[in-house]
């Protein structure tokens, strides 16, 4: 008997279509932001009970009033756009924000208050020419100073720069050529900076207290019968990191070879694990691809897929619905392996500090619980680097862009690391 074709009985119900959602900065709900809604979100949400601004920095951006300027601040966690939201307070004047599409899909309260703060979206690794066009016109205008986030996406680890996606130089670039034609009219040159900035978060007090609460409700989840917690902090997270780590290579039938080391191992399962994503998306890495890099393109890759707009046939439009599906599950095994990152030994091992212990706490709890349970209380502190004028870079540019923007991305991003190594010198070192 022959057997009946498979039918798809469960069909996948449409989402809503994506659409671009340009800044409608509104002044009085910006207001109300900075004077109500960013003081509660500070103190309630983050723990965050001080900001300070490096006076240098604030020279320089003072310096820099009525000037078109592109801030470019390090991404190690969530917190930034509150930091930059008071920096722009702290100057006086409301900036625009490049954000990730789907912070505006999450609710209809949260994505209309986001574009009259400032922000407008874009998807992240694909041609967003909409929000590229949009980018164009604000830094062309130069009506107020745009924040991008050049690593793209943020891995939680507080010490660790991502490398710089040249596109958003690119994007300077391009507003300098818009802005060619009105410079003919009246023989002006007008500058376009680009303005590297590091964003450090320092613990106010000690947080054994926390620390041990967030590893006890670890090793209930993980080790229930295994007896008694060693004494020390760094051997309790190293056994439940090892906990996490053999119960993914079981549940991934991944098997490390024989007397192979923990950090080994570790890069063993990411790789397996990217790989798998790869083969699933078609992507094939270069051999000189840094493991953040290849994060980054999985990551894009998906984010195309899923804010893909249904076009062709009905049949079409449900291949697509099923592919973004299917992604999704993708995109958690790319946040598995951001959690991993912290795993190797290697971060601690170049500095015991509360900062850093907590940095891969915090994302032990992420894989654990599938969120971080404990916050501050903590400081930032922003350093702000040199501004780099991109207009002095046209006419190399004009004869060699791939070369200038690697230049000047590379330049930025060395800036945030030489500024973040030096203030994670005052990093709380962790007594055992």
């Amino acid at each position: 008997m022959r057997r009946a074709p498979h039918v798809w009985t469960h069909p996948v119900q449409p989402r809503k279509p994506i659409t671009f959602r340009p800044p409608l900065t509104n002044s009085f709900v910006v207001s109300i932001a900075r004077h109500v809604l960013l003081p509660l979100a500070l103190r309630f949400h983050t723990k965050i009970e001080k900001i300070e601004i490096e006076e240098d920095g604030l020279r320089r951006l003072r310096a820099l009033k009525g000037e078109r300027v592109m801030l470019l601040p390090n991404h190690s966690e969530e917190n930034e756009p509150y930091i930059l939201f008071h920096l722009s307070k702290v100057l006086g004047d409301e900036f625009n924000y490049l954000t990730a599409q789907e912070l505006f899909e999450k609710s209809r309260i949260q994505g209309w208050f986001l574009q009259r703060a400032g922000a407008y979206s874009i998807v992240r690794g694909t041609a967003d020419r909409t929000s590229f066009r949009v980018t164009r016109q604000l830094l062309a205008d130069g009506k107020r100073w745009l924040v991008a986030f050049p690593e793209g996406v943020a891995v939680g680890l507080g010490d660790l720069v991502m490398p710089f996606q040249a596109g958003v130089a690119q994007l300077a670039f391009w507003a300098c050529e818009d802005m060619a034609e009105d410079m003919a009219k009246d023989g002006e040159s007008r500058p376009m900076y680009l303005v590297p900035a590091a964003i450090k978060y320092l613990y106010l007090a000690d947080m054994h207290k926390e620390i041990n609460a967030s590893l006890g409700r670890i090793e209930d989840k993980l080790l229930p019968n295994d007896g008694p917690a060693p004494e020390a902090l760094y051997e309790r997270l190293a056994r439940v990191g090892e906990a996490v780590l053999a119960a993914n290579e079981k549940a991934r039938g991944v098997r490390p070879r024989s007397g192979a080391s923990f950090n080994e191992r570790v890069s063993h399962l990411r790789e397996f694990l990217l790989s798998s994503v790869a083969s699933a998306l078609g992507i094939t890495f270069r051999t000189d691809q840094t493991l953040m890099e290849r994060i980054r393109i999985l990551q894009n890759s998906i984010d195309q897929i899923l804010y893909a707009e249904p076009a062709g046939s009905d049949y079409e439009r449900e291949l697509l619905l099923r592919r973004q599906a299917e992604v999704r599950e993708l995109s958690e095994t790319v946040l598995q392996v951001r959690n991993f990152v912290a795993f190797d030994t290697s971060y601690l091992e170049e500095g015991l500090t509360t900062e850093r212990f907590l940095d891969v706490l915090r994302l032990l709890e992420v894989e654990v619980f599938g969120s971080s349970r404990f916050r501050g209380p903590r400081k930032v502190v922003v350093s702000v680097g040199e501004p780099l004028n991109v207009r002095g870079y046209m006419l190399r540019y004009a004869e060699d862009r791939q070369t200038i923007l690697e230049e000047v991305t590379r330049r930025m991003e060395d800036s945030v690391k030489g500024m973040l190594a030096r203030l994670s010198l005052a990093s709380r070192p962790l007594k055992e």
